[in-house]
């Protein structure tokens, strides 16, 4: 290290700072930040790589992550460490209003996929179909009934053969698959993770599904009531001490689990990577997430004590990035509600036993009975 510098005034293009705080790190343009205010010592980028950025300078905002922030400035030409506690504070403050900025970007996000076309505001059926025909339209003897606004009294029959499904489309029923017009053919299911054949009946749509040894339809409804009558989800205030990173064991060989869903006696198997460890109100907790086929990130499927209360009672989800590093960075101000939440006709997967957690988790969205 050598060369005290302070930052300028006005700082050339290109400059920024990097802040660490706890799983934290972000980058800010430096102007309008701290100014002159930011003491540094110059330090070359090797150095700095090896060790600056495992430094921690203690910060006077409390909470988790206290005495875990630390700044390191650069611009061209020049790295430096900052070593002032009142800009430290001051760029801190910038970094937890940045926070609240992305999750409320995030839920803008979430509420524009819930209440989308297609999105589990319209799911409005699960029908579950038996060995060979199986007849559907909008008449009440039908197999499959569906709403009248789109379909005529019979637009045709599913057939089940084995696991395969068919479908013979009704003469002068419009019933559409990519965009062109269906007589008979097979269609693709979601097994595995697959993306099903999706057909198109006016506002009405409608693909296979398959759980355990079910083979079912389910129909969604750009008509829904259920998604006229959304008011919009609710959340708990923006806690960045629930912006946690977590230690990410590994499991010593691949391993997969069955998890539970909501049909009684049927499971989901996923590959299990490993668990994560971290502290919440000086509790150690541990959870163990999945990956669903064809994602790049982690699964996790959770309860804690507020299920059933200020959150939905059959658990909530997060996302989280892969390790790295050895840690995994969980937000639970990102932590929602499933589709079960929001219809009857989903089948959404349960949390293990070893992801119930003891400890209320008030982060994330809450439910309050859509």
């Amino acid at each position: 290290m050598s060369d005290a510098c302070a930052w300028p005034a006005t700082p050339p293009d290109g400059a920024f700072l990097r802040v660490e705080h706890g799983a934290d790190a972000a980058e800010l343009t430096a102007s309008g930040q701290c100014g002159a205010a930011v003491m540094c010592v110059r330090v070359e980028g090797a150095e700095m790589n090896a060790h600056w950025h495992r430094v921690r300078t203690a910060s006077s905002r409390g909470g988790s992550g206290a005495g875990q922030r630390a700044i390191v400035a650069r611009w061209p030409g020049g790295t430096c460490r900052v070593a002032d506690d009142a800009a430290v504070a001051a760029v801190g403050a910038a970094i937890d209003a940045a926070h609240v900025r992305d999750v409320e970007s995030w839920r803008r996000a979430r509420e524009g996929r819930l209440t989308a076309d297609g999105g589990w505001l319209t799911v409005a059926g699960l029908f579950w179909l038996k060995p060979g025909a199986n007849r559907f339209g909008s008449d009440a003897s039908n197999d499959i009934v569906l709403p009248a606004h789109s379909a005529p009294a019979f637009a045709g029959s599913f057939a089940l053969d084995g696991r395969r499904v068919s479908v013979a489309v009704a003469a002068g029923a419009a019933v559409t698959l990519a965009g062109k017009p269906v007589g008979k053919t097979s269609l693709k299911s979601d097994a595995g993770g697959a993306d099903p054949d999706v057909l198109s009946l006016g506002a009405l749509t409608m693909q296979i599904i398959e759980r355990g040894e079910r083979v079912g339809v389910r129909l969604k409804d750009m008509r829904s009531p259920a998604r006229s009558a959304f008011k919009g989800l609710r959340f708990f205030s923006v806690k960045r001490q629930l912006r946690i990173s977590a230690r990410f064991v590994p499991h010593g060989k691949p391993k997969t689990l069955d998890v539970p869903i909501v049909i009684p006696g049927v499971t989901e198997t996923m590959t299990a990577p490993g668990v994560v460890t971290f502290d919440i109100d000086g509790k150690a907790l541990r959870l163990e997430p999945v990956i669903e086929p064809g994602s790049k990130q982690l699964f996790f499927i959770f309860r804690d004590k507020t299920a059933g209360k200020t959150t939905y009672g059959g658990g909530r989800f997060l996302y989280a990035d892969m390790p790295q590093d050895g840690f995994v960075v969980l937000d639970f101000n990102k932590a929602y509600s499933p589709p079960c939440a929001f219809t009857a006709h989903a089948t959404c997967p349960l949390p293990p036993e070893q992801n119930r957690l003891p400890v209320a988790i008030e982060a994330g969205e809450m439910f309050a009975g859509h």
